[in-house]
């Protein structure tokens, strides 16, 4: 039945004329006119149409192609004539749409007229990028190596020092690299890489980052995020009732597997069940040394989200003894980071101190 449902709706795509019209413009590399087309289509995730999404996956690949070149491994290991490209003269590194917020702007880079120039270095790549990736969005899964490749720009853009980079890689991260994440399939190769770039910011712009992409988790922004955190959630339930202290071997790598993609619906749900159930935090602790240095990030975020929660209060109604949720996530704190103390502690200490100033 399900696969029955998703033919009829890729049918339904099929027979609608525009969208055949913007993935011509697309294949012509149109910006301009695809823009103003996707302008007309607000509402309609365009890049769900497998034409349109594969359309869009190609002109970032014409755009970070060159940037890429300079940086990938092949340019570090073998520094061939094929692989290393001649400089893109400047008049040629023009954004492919001028003002491309999630609008997608019209106007075109180089000659106008909706033409694309790609950059010759990794922030101009991803400046002329972002226009398109804020219409292909979480669509980007479709295509591993295209997502292991605006990873590496990021960081090389990173490593660059200039100063808009880090504002520019965090609005990359946020409208596609951390979403397309979340739909992928399981992938310890693209989590290492995102880590790579994630973990060069600043704790404070990573939690925004897992809170936004929680935040439209929690919602169903789009079909494909709501099936997965759906799945992820039941798995999750379902490892946690069968999960005892004889097994914890066994969970711990299922576990490592599942929060791969989502990591904050699978901390969500078992913090959840800590909090009303303490036996569980010993065996919890024990399975979590097959996690990625990821998903123990996103670990202290789900953390201090419940922690600074302001549904629940500190206290019991005696106004005296500290109330049970409280109890169980402090004693979980302290046997995580006993166990495991690598986590990086900045936030959490943050979070006390704040706490403690605010009496």
């Amino acid at each position: 039945e399900e696969a029955e449902a998703e033919a009829e709706a890729d049918g339904g795509a099929a027979r609608m004329q525009p969208l055949g019209v913007l993935s011509a413009l697309l294949q012509l590399r149109e910006w301009g006119s695809a823009s103003r087309l996707m302008e007309l289509l607000d509402g309609v995730d365009v890049a769900s149409y497998p034409p349109v999404g594969a359309a869009l996956c190609r002109i970032v690949d014409f755009l970070t192609k060159p940037a890429y070149a300079t940086v990938s491994v092949g340019a570090r290991l073998l520094p061939s004539k094929e692989v290393q490209k001649p400089p893109v003269p400047a008049a040629a590194e023009a954004r492919p749409a001028e003002g491309g917020g999630s609008g997608g702007g019209s106007g075109g880079g180089g000659g106008g007229g909706g033409a694309l120039s790609a950059g010759s270095t990794p922030l101009l790549a991803l400046q002329a990028a972002l226009p398109v990736l804020q219409r292909l969005g979480l669509h980007l899964h479709a295509q591993p190596l295209l997502f292991v490749r605006l990873c590496r720009l990021c960081v090389a853009s990173l490593a660059a020092g200039a100063a808009e980079a880090a504002g520019m890689v965090q609005e990359v991260a946020e409208v596609a690299l951390l979403p397309a994440l979340t739909v992928s399939a399981t992938n310890p190769g693209h989590v290492y890489e995102l880590w790579r770039l994630l973990e060069q910011l600043p704790y404070t712009a990573r939690y925004r980052l897992y809170g936004l992409v929680h935040a439209r988790l929690e919602e169903g922004a789009s079909p494909l995020m709501a099936k997965a955190r759906a799945t992820t959630a039941d798995e999750t339930k379902r490892m946690m009732r069968r999960l005892s202290k004889e097994n914890t071997k066994q969970y711990g790598r299922y576990l490592g597997k599942i929060t791969h993609c989502n990591p904050s619906v699978v901390f969500d749900t078992i913090l959840g069940q800590i909090q009303a159930y303490d036996n569980l935090i010993v065996p919890v602790v024990e399975m979590m040394k097959y996690l990625t240095p990821l998903s123990f990030d996103c670990l202290t975020y789900s953390l201090l989200s419940h922690l600074a929660s302001p549904a629940k209060t500190r206290l019991k109604e005696d106004g005296l003894n500290v109330s049970l949720w409280m109890q169980s996530l402090s004693s979980f704190c302290g046997n995580l980071y006993k166990k495991h103390p690598t986590i990086e502690l900045v936030g959490l200490l943050q979070y006390i101190t704040n706490t403690l100033k605010s009496g």
